[in-house]
């Protein structure tokens, strides 16, 4: 039963993601779906070590060859449901059962089908894809435009500031749908770069939470998106 739950929350996610596309041929970023007690966790290249239990009482899968995933785990498992920023998580492409998880951060794939969803979902430029060697998702299960955060790991470290400047670029000239985003957060974390838009408190949280994770964390831009 969970297992046809989790296909039905895909189609409908699916479904809104094209209901909004048609509204306008951009790189938009609108997700309206129902969430329920499942968990379908995304891993990269099948380096699954010891699962640790989040304040949620979800399970956070570690993934060896994907700190793009492992960060943003990390991070959500300081979240509490008790938390006055507390927000219904959902992450991976969406694209299979296998590639989503509802219940918080999953794997980005980087290769196909999901390649070409960086944009649309991550506001992340596909032409750049190439430049990755993992990367991760965690959005607002509601509504994406709350809150969306990519993970995306490096493979060349010199390529770090060209693409903050790209992502930076394509949040800018993204037409917002079905809800606007308050602000742009992108941080850096050794090759991750970590890219965040949504309601203004949601965004300041993760930011806390994440530079209380890692004191290496060098946050690039933290400012408001303008309309």
């Amino acid at each position: 039963m969970k297992r046809i739950i989790a296909v039905l929350m895909v189609a409908l996610l699916t479904f809104a993601l094209a209901a909004c596309a048609d509204k306008e041929d951009t790189n938009e970023t609108t997700t309206t779906v129902a969430t329920e007690n499942v968990t379908t966790v995304a891993t990269e290249g099948d380096a699954v070590v010891d699962p640790t239990e989040s304040a949620t009482g979800t399970t956070a899968v570690v993934v060896t060859d994907n700190e793009a995933l492992n960060i943003l785990n990390t991070v959500w498992a300081t979240y509490s449901m008790d938390d006055a920023n507390y927000f219904p998580a959902a992450g991976g492409d969406m694209l299979t059962e296998a590639t989503t998880n509802w219940e918080g951060p999953a794997a980005f794939g980087t290769t196909g089908e999901a390649a070409e969803a960086f944009e649309n979902m991550l506001h992340f430029p596909n032409a750049s894809v190439s430049k990755l060697t993992a990367a991760a998702s965690m959005m607002h299960a509601m509504n994406a435009n709350t809150f969306t955060c990519g993970a995306f790991q490096v493979a060349d470290a010199a390529d770090i500031e060209v693409l903050t400047a790209e992502i930076k670029t394509t949040i800018d000239g993204t037409q917002w749908m079905c809800g606007f985003p308050e602000k742009v957060l992108i941080v850096t974390v050794d090759n991750t770069i970590i890219a965040c838009v949504g309601n203004t408190q949601l965004v300041d949280d993760f930011s806390a939470k994440l530079s209380t994770a890692y004191t290496n964390a060098a946050v690039v831009i933290d400012e408001a998106i303008v309309a």
